[in-house]
């Protein structure tokens, strides 16, 4: 009877490191992604066809924060296009933001300059070449149109 119990023991011990590896792999595959940098609005920080590391459940209005990078889908000449830029200002903050920067204007602002709860100020980048259209274009926005923060770019 004692050789029963540890290989018993032995297979529980192997079935839950196999539930766990597989719940961890379903967590992991589900909140980040791996994609391509799509468009050229953040050149030269971000190049085209770049792979980057995306946190696609910390896109969300009360995880936004200035600064941070974020790939986002806009309309751009009547067809929908994904972009990446910085966001300038987080939803419910005053824009512009209380610095020493020159923010350009953004259309469609109420008229307190508070970004609404929902949207956030996307722009290309300070350094960028780009021509592409941000949130000095369109307005702010749509936290639902971010697909993620961009964590890093990745080597491969």
């Amino acid at each position: 009877m004692t050789g029963v119990a540890p290989a018993r023991v032995a297979r529980v011990v192997r079935l839950v490191v196999f539930g766990a590896t597989l719940a961890a792999i379903v967590y992991l595959s589900s909140r980040y992604g791996v994609t391509d940098v799509p468009a050229d609005n953040l050149d030269p920080d971000l190049l085209v066809g770049e792979r980057i590391l995306l946190d696609e459940w910390g896109a969300s209005a009360d995880r936004l924060e200035r600064g941070q990078f974020v790939l986002y889908d806009a309309v751009e000449g009547g067809a929908r296009v994904s972009l990446v830029g910085v966001v300038a200002c987080e939803p419910g903050a005053e824009y512009p933001p209380d610095d020493e920067r020159d923010y350009p204007p953004v259309p469609d602002l109420p008229e307190d300059g508070r970004v609404p709860g929902t949207h956030a100020i996307i722009l290309n980048g300070a350094h960028s070449r780009s021509k592409r259209p941000d949130s000095r274009s369109f307005g702010p926005v749509d936290v639902r149109a971010i697909r993620g923060r961009i964590l890093g770019r990745l080597p491969f």
